[in-house]
């Protein structure tokens, strides 16, 4: 397992993964605004969406979490996904 770094075209930290060898997303990823705030927080199992996925506004607000369970959203802001 290795980490890969992807930046923006400016050079500041677009994204920084936990892949397998083949570069499968297996372990955290976390994406980051151009200011370098947190974007967005995943967890991934072998490039299958697992656990809970937080997103944030430039100012560290949440604003929205998604909880997967094999693969498949449970969960959307602690609510079943589906019409309200």
């Amino acid at each position: 397992m290795s980490e890969q770094i992807l930046y923006y075209d400016t050079g500041e930290v677009k994204s920084r993964s936990e892949v397998a060898d083949d570069g499968t997303p297996n372990g955290t990823v976390v994406i980051y605004y151009k200011s370098g705030a947190v974007q967005r927080e995943s967890t991934y199992a072998m490039g299958e969406s697992t656990g809970t996925s937080t997103s944030y506004d430039e100012d560290g607000n949440v604003i929205r979490t998604v909880t997967y369970v094999d693969g498949r959203i449970s969960l959307i802001d602690g609510k079943p996904p589906g019409p309200s």
